[in-house]
């Protein structure tokens, strides 16, 4: 016989769905257990100084290797600008 259903396939009950979170306001994967430095090396950010913020909050740059990101955040990354 076949493999049973419970009729919730369709609906994605019990399926994997991908997971996502925004950077910079558009859509982008997300893995259990990413960290921020795990985004910024997929993303290819490379300046220095960069400030990280995950659902409004700050994150530190020394957390950056160790803060995880959780799945449905809202992460901003932005270039700091200095000059005189």
């Amino acid at each position: 016989m076949g493999k049973q259903r419970n009729g919730n396939e369709s609906k994605g009950i019990g399926a994997r769905a991908s997971k996502m979170i925004k950077v910079n306001g558009s859509p982008s994967e997300w893995y259990d257990g990413m960290t921020v430095q795990n985004l910024l090396d997929r993303e290819n950010y490379s300046f220095r100084m960069l400030s990280v913020w995950i659902n409004d909050r700050a994150v530190e740059k020394s957390a950056f290797s160790t803060q995880k990101i959780p799945d449905g955040a809202n992460v901003q990354v932005i270039h700091n600008i200095s000059g005189g």
